[in-house]
């Protein structure tokens, strides 16, 4: 009976040791194994969550806007049309060169480059603006969210 009495013991010792050893070293693999896609997931989850919301700071002013409410607001700076080619041309020039002087085509600002400012998705560098006369903006560079379309798209078309 005493020997009974040691051996459930020891095999509940035994459980317990295999409980609070084996598996933390299980779950720590898995985790070094997978742990660029738990992060992305785990990082990404907020967003996935409805009503979920993003703070932006803009010119002091800080106000939290829904994602859906941003995406819109973005897709109402292009009119409502997709990105063209051209855009995303010159949205990747603009990626790898950083600034890079504005092509003065009046066509040219209208259709390209003054829907990407409006969308935030590139600025004019050193003053002026996407317009005839004297203050003709010089140079143009690409926004953290030009860039970010930018890399968006290369994903998607390779």
């Amino acid at each position: 009976m005493n020997q009974t009495l040691w051996n459930g013991l020891w095999n509940g010792f035994v459980g317990f040791l295999h409980i609070i050893l084996v598996w933390p070293v299980c779950f720590f693999a898995v985790m070094m194994f997978y742990k660029k896609p738990i992060t992305v997931l785990i990082n990404s989850l907020p967003l996935l969550l409805p009503g979920s919301k993003i703070k932006l700071t803009i010119l002091g002013v800080s106000f939290e806007v829904p994602i859906p409410a941003l995406q819109q607001s973005i897709i109402e700076s292009l009119g409502g049309n997709k990105i063209t080619t051209e855009q995303i041309s010159l949205l990747t020039k603009l990626n790898s060169e950083g600034r890079s002087p504005l092509e003065r085509s009046l066509e040219y600002v209208g259709n390209v480059a003054r829907p990407l400012r409006d969308s935030a998705l590139i600025k004019v560098s050193g003053g002026g603006f996407l317009q005839s006369g004297d203050n003709f903006a010089k140079e143009i560079e690409i926004t953290p969210l030009g860039r970010y379309v930018v890399v968006e798209t290369a994903k998607k078309s390779s």
